[in-house]
């Protein structure tokens, strides 16, 4: 199991140990040089005292033998500045074995040395004899000035060469650990991004050559995985693309056929109907004749109300795709199947048919005109009101009502698709037996009877063109509820409808 799932994490903890190994490195760096500057400095001032006392013994003896006045005076002048330095260079002093202890000897000896010095200018008009003692003493003091002065030279606490030997092994381990955390670093790095990325590269490759749909994570770091999710999400969106720009040019292709063939049969039906009618009035001695000239009259009729139904809908509409609020749209539907079939239906208007679908509303409008007609056909003889109801559900509603559904439903809606109205309304059809109801669809209850409109047979076409959905429910004996689900028009409707087997 890895300590780390997140490669970011990884990366940060590797900068932070080469971040602490090279400011460990800088640390020993500084620290070597810092010494090396406290101790050159040390032997600077110990050096400047000793080259002071040599001074001091250089002027005695010139002293003592020239007896010149520039020499006594350089003598004490000298004191005084080997006496100021002693002061200046306590607290170096002090840092060295004995310190304390030198130190007082060296202020004792220059001490006595001024007082032996000044006494022998005092004495310096009487014989030799008598200023020979006086001579050894100050020769014997200034020889132990000069051996004090060594020692603060030769009795170091350290050397510059030993500190720059420590310096150099401490930046040597530490650039053989940079080294190394660079080696391991590089080899965590290929393992956890370069041989991933090769790999999506492998699958990338598989999937353009058609051995491989998806792409696989390549390991188990977060970035990896969020990654693949969006190369596949990607690759998904392509797909359906390509299926929805296929399924466009079949659909433009059916309706141009469609055209066509409106064009071709609707003269034809019309010169049937009219013969039918001639013969019928040429006939009237004829019974069987007129019954059996009238049934293909009613044939050519309804061949030709399904000609123009086609043609109207396949005929591209002056309106553009809009919202469209649903409460004026059924308002008027229903005043036209009022005014032309003498159809009354109840209508639930609350607060669900205000809200507006994207799409066209001239067939849109034929549609439920169709589907409203058709409903009022099958309930007609029974005592079931034509109660057309409203409902507003939930993505997560949606999958539920789907699995309800007495046939296999016909879905088109789009993948973003969180939110739909239903419009229901009730519907007498026989059931099916068992066996059969798993071979059915909702398409077909869009077949039109003989004294129906026909134009309901596109109505699967027109909720798919509005990426909808259609399905049925159950309800107590014959009587099904049938429904239509439309996207609401905050819900983009971008062309990505699944198909009716992704459900």
């Amino acid at each position: 199991m890895r300590i780390f799932q997140s490669l970011s994490h990884t990366i940060l903890i590797g900068f932070l140990l080469l971040g602490v190994l090279i400011l460990s490195a800088f640390y020993i760096l500084s620290d070597g040089i810092e010494r090396i500057y406290h101790q050159a400095k040390s032997d600077h001032s110990f050096l400047s005292l000793q080259n002071t006392i040599l001074e001091i013994r250089r002027y005695e003896k010139n002293f003592f033998i020239f007896r010149e006045k520039e020499s006594f005076e350089s003598v004490i002048n000298f004191l005084d500045i080997a006496s100021r330095q002693l002061r200046e260079y306590h607290e170096i002093i002090m840092t060295r074995p004995n310190g304390e202890l030198l130190f007082n000897q060296m202020s004792d000896l220059l001490g006595e040395y001024r007082e032996k010095f000044l006494q022998n200018r005092t004495q310096e008009n009487q014989n030799s004899k008598e200023i020979q003692p006086l001579e050894v003493d100050l020769h014997k003091l200034g020889k132990q000035l000069i051996d004090i002065a060594e020692k603060f030279t030769i009795d170091t606490e350290d050397n510059i060469i030993s500190i720059l030997s420590r310096t150099k092994s401490g930046i040597l381990i530490a650039d053989c650990f940079f080294i190394l955390l660079l080696i391991l670093l590089g080899i965590e790095f290929t393992r956890r991004t370069v041989i991933p990325l090769r790999r999506i590269q492998d699958d990338l490759n598989n999937i353009m050559e058609g051995r491989q749909e998806i792409v696989r994570a390549p390991c188990e770091d977060q970035e990896f995985i969020a990654m693949v999710r969006a190369i596949n999400m990607a690759f998904n969106f392509m797909k359906q693309n390509k299926n929805e720009r296929l399924r466009l040019a079949h659909q433009a292709f059916t309706d141009s056929v469609l055209l066509n063939l409106v064009k071709t049969l609707g003269q034809p039906m019309t010169n049937i109907s009219t013969s039918c009618q001639i013969l019928m009035e040429d006939s009237n001695d004829v019974v069987f004749l007129k019954e059996m000239l009238m049934q293909i009259r009613q044939q050519a009729e309804q061949g030709k109300r399904l000609l123009t139904a086609i043609q109207q809908f396949t005929m591209p509409s002056d309106e553009p795709n809009k919202s469209i609020n649903l409460a004026q749209l059924i308002d008027k539907v229903l005043k036209n199947l009022q005014s032309e079939q003498k159809i009354v239906a109840h209508f639930n208007r609350d607060d669900v048919f205000d809200l507006e679908v994207f799409g066209n509303a001239c067939t849109l409008e034929k549609g439920l005109n169709d589907l409203f007609y058709l409903a009022w056909q099958s309930i007609k003889t029974t005592d079931t009101i034509l109660n057309i109801q409203g409902t507003r559900l939930k993505k997560s509603e949606m999958l539920e009502v789907l699995m309800q559904s007495y046939w296999r439903p016909l879905v088109w809606l789009p993948s973003d698709c969180n939110e739909v109205v239903e419009i229901s309304l009730p519907i007498v059809e026989e059931i099916m037996p068992a066996s059969e109801q798993n071979h059915r669809d909702v398409s077909f209850l869009c077949v039109p009877t003989e004294d129906g409109n026909p134009g309901i047979c596109l109505l699967p076409v027109i909720v798919r063109q509005h990426a909808g959905a259609l399905l049925v429910k159950r309800m107590q004996g014959s009587l099904l509820k049938f429904c239509l689900w439309l996207p609401l028009a905050k819900t983009p409707v971008n062309g990505l409808m699944q198909t009716t087997e992704d459900h």
